[in-house]
C-alpha cells in the first residue's frame, strides 16, 4: 500500500475525534465499497472481510483489495446446527442472555451470549464477533449474504460513531442495532432500517439483495410516487375525496366524534381487568418451552382462523390454562357480565375479539412512545355452562367481517395519509393480505418504517448461573439447627437460630412471593410468573414473554395477541353513517339549514295557548311545555333542552300523542334504553302501546316485533 493509504481500523483510532458523521457523510463514504463488493458478487466472489488490512481508506472513501477475493464457501450443515439449539416451531426467540447472580452483594447481571469476544474458543450461539467479521466465516460459511453482513457493521460502526474492534463499542452496537436512532437521533430512518436489515444473525431475516441496498442508500431521501398502492380495486377500500363544502363540515364533525386520549382503549389500549389475553392465557407453566404444542396456543392459527371464518363456536377452555391463570374465571365472568349489561343498556354488545395489534409510534408527537392499538377486531359473544369440575366458557364468533378499529384508522390516516378499510371480509381477503397492502402503503412513503408481521409469540431465553453460597449455607443451617417443625414450617427460639413460628407463618402463608434472585438460588422455589423453569437445578434456563424492541421506525403487526373484552364502542357506529352520508353525497334540510351562509330566518308562529279543545295531551302539563307541543305542528325543527327533572319525557310522551291524533308516523329514538321505557311506560299507561313498536335489539326483539304487527292487523280485520 501507498504511504497515503492507511487502513479502516487504523482510521477507527481517530475517525470520531470530530463529531459524528452526517447520513450524506457516511453514504458517500461506503458507497464505493458497496458497490465494489457487488462487483466481486456479479463474478461469482465474495470479499475478504476476514482480513483486517483489506479494508482501507483511499481518497477519503472505503475501499476493499480485490487481489483477495475469493469463490464463496458453503457449510449449511454447521451454521444449521447452531441456530437450532433457539428454533422453536411454537415461539419466535428474539434475544437469549446469560443471567449471573452475585449473592453476596444481592444482585444479578445480565449479557447478552450473542457476542463472542474470545475467539479461540467454539462458537455455542450465532454471535457478533470483534472486528468486521461474522460469525459464519469462522465456520468456513461464505456467501454474498455474509458479505451484506459485514457491510451492515461497517454501516452501523460509521452512523453510531464505534469501533467494532473495541469490545464495549461491540456491546453498545449490538444494545442499539435494532435501534440505531435511539444512540444516535441524527440518523435517517431509512440508514437505520438497513442497518437492522443487513445485521440480523438469522439469514432468513436478513437483507437478500445487495442490489436493493445500494439503491436505498442512494436514493434514501426519494419518496416514489410509482410506490403509491391502487386500493381502488380492494375491495373494502373505498377513496374519500372531500371536495363539496358539506363533505368536509361532515368530515369534521365525524372527527369530533373519536377519542384520541389515553382513556380510550381502542387507540392507547393497556392490559387490565377489563381484558384477557387468550394468546398469554393459553401458555402453560411448562419445564421446556419445546414442549409446548402449537396447535394449543390461542394465537392466529389455521385451526382459530377456520373457526373464525366459518363463525363457529369457539371453546376456550380447549386453550386457556385454567390451571396455570387463576385469574380467568373472575375474568372472564366479569367481561361476560359487562357485555350482558351492555345490550340490556344501549340495545348491542361491545364485546369484541381482537384478533390484531398494531404496535405503532406517533413521531410527530412522542416517537419514542410504543402504542399498542387493536386493529381488527371480531364481534363475539362469551357463553358460560356450568360443569362439575370447571366451567365452559366458549366464544361465539357473530360475524367474519373483521372491522377495522375505526379509532386508529382515522388517526393514522390523519397523521400519516394511511388509508384502511371499515371491514375486512375474511372470506375474500386474508390477513397476510391485509397486511401486505398496509405494509405497500407504509413502504411507499421511503420513510424508513418497517412493518413486520408477527405470526410466533415472542419470548426470550435466559440462561441462569447463581452462586452456591447462600444455598449451601442453608442446607447446613437446617441439618444443624435442629429446628423444629409445625405443618412443615420450620422454627427455631434458639439464640444462635433465632425464628419464632409466628414470623415463619407470615412468611410462607401471608409475605409476597419471592423475588427473581430467591428463585435463581434457591432450588425449592417456584416463581409464580411468565418466568417459566428448565430444571430444579443452580444452572438453568427460563424463558419470558416478550415483545420486540421499541423502535419508533419498527412496527409490529401483531397477530400472536389476541385480546377478549368490552371496548367502549358507543359512538363508532356514527361514524359509520357519518361515512355513508359522505360517500353516498346525502343531502338534507336539516344539515343545509343548520351549516347554511346565508342568515338564519327565525320564523315566528301565533300559538293560542287557551284553546283547550285543541290538545291532545295524555299528560298534564304546564304553560311551556304546551307551547313546545304545539310548536310541533309548524313542521319547523327545534329542540327542547333542560336539566333533568324539567319534564322532557313528559313533553315527549305528550309530543307523540300529539302526532298520533294527527295520523302521523313517529321515529323515537333514544340513546339509552332508560329514557325509551320510561316514554313508553307512559304511553302504555294511556293506552297508546298498541300503536307503538316497541324495538331495542335489532335482531333480540324481532320475534316480538312481528307477534306485535299479527295483534294489531288481527284487531283491524275484526
Amino acid at each position: 500500500m501507498s504511504n497515503d493509504i492507511i487502513t479502516f481500523k487504523t482510521f477507527l483510532d481517530t475517525a470520531y475525534d470530530k463529531g459524528q458523521y452526517a447520513t450524506d457523510d457516511i453514504i458517500a463514504f461506503v458507497i464505493p465499497l458497496f458497490e465494489e463488493v457487488l462487483s466481486f458478487h456479479e463474478q461469482n466472489e465474495v470479499a475478504p472481510f476476514n482480513r483486517e488490512t483489506a479494508i482501507f481508506i483511499t481518497d477519503s472513501r472505503l475501499d476493499i483489495d480485490e487481489n483477495f477475493s475469493s469463490k464463496p464457501t458453503y457449510n449449511s450443515a454447521k451454521i444449521q446446527e447452531l441456530f437450532k439449539s433457539i428454533y422453536s416451531n411454537q415461539f419466535d426467540i428474539v434475544q437469549r442472555e446469560k443471567l449471573e447472580a452475585d449473592v453476596d452483594k444481592g444482585t444479578y447481571s445480565t449479557e447478552s451470549v450473542h457476542i463472542h469476544l474470545e475467539q479461540n474458543e467454539p462458537l455455542k450461539h450465532p454471535a457478533y464477533v470483534l472486528g468486521y467479521n461474522c460469525f459464519e466465516i469462522l465456520l468456513d460459511h461464505h456467501d454474498a449474504q455474509t458479505d451484506i453482513f459485514c457491510l451492515g457493521l461497517v454501516l452501523g460502526s460509521l452512523a453510531l460513531s464505534l469501533n467494532l474492534y473495541d469490545a464495549d463499542d461491540l456491546k453498545t452496537f449490538t444494545q442499539y442495532r435494532q435501534n440505531p436512532v435511539q444512540y444516535n437521533p441524527r440518523i435517517h430512518p431509512t440508514i437505520s432500517a438497513l442497518i437492522k436489515e443487513m445485521t440480523e444473525l438469522d439469514r432468513a431475516k436478513r437483507s437478500q439483495d445487495l442490489y436493493d441496498v445500494i439503491h436505498r442508500l442512494k436514493f434514501y431521501r426519494d419518496y416514489d410516487i410509482e410506490k403509491q398502492v391502487d386500493l381502488s380495486n380492494v375491495a373494502g377500500w373505498v377513496n374519500k375525496e372531500l371536495k363539496e363544502r358539506s363533505q368536509f363540515i361532515l368530515n369534521k364533525l365525524r372527527n369530533r366524534l373519536f377519542d384520541t386520549s389515553r382513556r380510550n382503549r381502542l387507540l392507547f389500549y393497556k392490559p387490565n381487568m377489563r381484558f384477557v389475553n387468550l394468546s398469554v392465557s393459553s401458555v402453560p407453566m411448562v419445564l421446556h418451552y419445546q414442549s409446548i404444542r402449537p396447535e394449543l396456543l390461542f394465537t392466529w392459527n389455521d385451526e382459530i382462523s377456520s373457526k373464525v371464518k366459518g363463525m363457529k363456536e369457539i371453546v376456550l377452555n380447549k386453550y386457556l390454562r385454567f390451571e396455570d391463570h387463576n385469574y380467568l374465571p373472575s375474568a372472564l365472568d366479569k367481561i361476560r357480565v359487562e357485555s350482558q349489561r351492555d345490550i340490556q343498556e344501549y340495545g348491542f354488545s361491545q364485546l369484541k375479539l381482537v384478533i390484531t395489534f398494531l404496535n405503532w409510534h406517533n413521531l410527530k408527537e412522542d416517537a419514542s412512545e410504543r402504542i399498542q392499538s387493536p386493529l381488527l377486531m371480531i364481534p363475539v359473544e362469551l357463553k358460560k355452562a356450568k360443569k362439575l369440575k370447571e366451567d365452559h366458557y366458549t366464544l361465539q364468533v357473530l360475524d367474519n367481517a373483521a372491522e377495522v378499529n375505526p379509532v386508529l384508522a382515522n388517526q393514522l390516516r390523519e397523521l400519516y395519509g394511511i388509508k384502511l378499510p371499515d371491514f375486512v371480509d375474511l372470506d375474500e381477503m386474508t390477513i397476510q393480505q391485509f397486511y401486505q397492502i398496509l405494509k405497500s402503503q407504509i413502504d411507499s412513503a421511503n420513510q424508513g418504517i418497517q412493518l413486520q408481521f408477527i405470526e410466533k409469540p415472542l419470548i426470550k431465553l435466559i440462561h441462569s448461573v447463581a452462586k452456591q453460597t447462600v444455598g449451601n449455607y442453608k442446607k447446613r443451617l437446617r441439618k444443624s439447627a435442629g429446628l423444629e417443625s409445625y405443618r412443615n414450617i420450620g422454627y427455631s427460639y434458639q439464640t444462635e437460630h433465632f425464628k419464632p413460628l409466628g414470623l415463619e407463618i407470615f412468611k410462607h402463608r401471608v409475605e409476597s412471593k419471592p423475588s427473581f434472585l430467591e428463585f435463581l438460588i434457591n432450588d425449592d422455589i417456584h416463581l409464580a410468573s411468565q418466568q417459566l423453569t428448565g430444571s430444579n437445578a443452580n444452572e438453568r434456563e427460563l424463558f419470558e414473554l416478550t415483545e420486540n424492541a421499541s423502535n419508533p421506525y419498527s412496527w409490529d403487526f401483531d397477530t400472536c395477541n389476541m385480546v377478549l373484552g368490552n371496548f367502549n364502542y358507543k359512538k363508532m357506529s356514527l361514524v359509520r353513517d357519518y361515512n355513508y352520508v359522505i360517500d353516498n353525497k346525502v343531502e338534507h334540510e336539516v344539515f343545509e339549514s343548520l351549516f347554511s351562509n346565508q342568515p338564519m330566518q327565525i320564523k315566528t308562529h301565533e300559538i293560542d295557548l287557551n284553546k283547550v279543545e285543541d290538545w291532545n295531551h295524555v299528560i298534564t302539563a304546564d304553560p311551556t311545555q304546551t307551547k313546545a307541543i304545539l310548536q310541533g305542528r309548524t313542521g319547523e325543527s327545534y329542540i327542547i333542552q333542560g336539566p333533568p327533572g324539567t319534564g322532557k319525557s313528559q313533553t315527549i310522551t305528550n309530543l307523540i300523542a300529539d302526532f298520533l291524533a294527527q295520523g302521523k308516523n313517529i321515529l323515537f329514538v333514544c340513546e339509552k334504553r332508560a329514557a325509551l321505557d320510561v316514554v313508553y311506560h307512559r304511553l302504555k299507561q294511556n293506552g297508546l302501546d298498541e300503536l307503538c313498536c316497541y324495538i331495542h335489539d335489532s335482531q333480540g326483539d324481532k320475534r316480538e316485533f312481528i307477534k306485535n304487527l299479527k295483534v294489531t292487523y288481527d284487531d283491524f280485520i275484526r
